[in-house]
């Protein structure tokens, strides 16, 4: 599931439009529904005000893992404020190191 099908489905939970999350953290409802299509992702600051507003963990939004880890919250919301560029590098940089590491 991606971030924007649980940002619909926490929006479904909570019986609110688009319009009322969006004003509520402070983006309009164009903005917002590009959120839930997928077609923008939102910033590190409003994921975080996503997770205030319908009372769960950024971890939540951002991975669907419900249980807050202890650590790596913080690293997770670095790499998913990072652009669909960056993040594709890091994760072919992340492979290239595994693949390094499994032939030692």
């Amino acid at each position: 599931m991606s971030i924007g099908e649980r940002l619909k489905e926490l929006r479904a939970k909570s019986g609110e439009t688009q319009k009322t999350v969006g004003m509520s953290i402070g983006v309009n409802e164009v903005s917002y529904r590009k959120y839930e299509l997928g077609i923008n992702e939102p910033s590190a600051k409003y994921i975080t005000a996503l997770a205030e507003h319908f009372n769960t963990t950024t971890d939540y939004i951002l991975t669907g893992i419900k249980e807050q880890p202890n650590a790596g919250s913080v690293e997770l919301l670095k790499f998913y404020s990072l652009s669909n560029s960056n993040r594709k590098a890091i994760l072919n940089l992340m492979d290239n190191l595994l693949d390094s590491q499994l032939q030692s």
